[in-house]
């Protein structure tokens, strides 16, 4: 087809910096059958995350059950599960020690 082409990785992670002291990560799963894992490299960012609260999920408003994994944070990257078509969106917030660690 014109131009289009199959996504393999049908789950993708958007990361924004909301604040000096705080970042938006969305996270979304295109599959229709299964879960799926990303990793988000968070190893560029001026602080360390320490928190990750959800601010949204779109298995919440219809009351759908989801994968309730919470997130993985693991030097340098954070790791979260997304159910099939389901979008998450979680406030990442630094560490006590603001400061990256490298």
């Amino acid at each position: 087809m014109g131009g289009l082409r199959f996504d393999a990785t049908l789950a993708r992670a958007y990361l924004r910096p909301d604040t000096a002291a705080s970042a938006l990560l969305a996270v979304h799963n295109l599959d229709i059958g299964r879960p799926r894992w990303v990793s988000i490299p968070l190893d560029w960012m001026p602080w360390t995350p320490g928190d990750t609260s959800l601010v949204f999920s779109s298995c919440q408003g219809p009351g759908l059950a989801s994968e309730g994994t919470a997130p993985e944070l693991t030097k340098p990257s954070l790791r979260i599960c997304v159910a099939p078509l389901q979008t998450r969106l979680f406030r990442l917030t630094p560490s006590t020690s603001t400061q990256r660690e490298d």
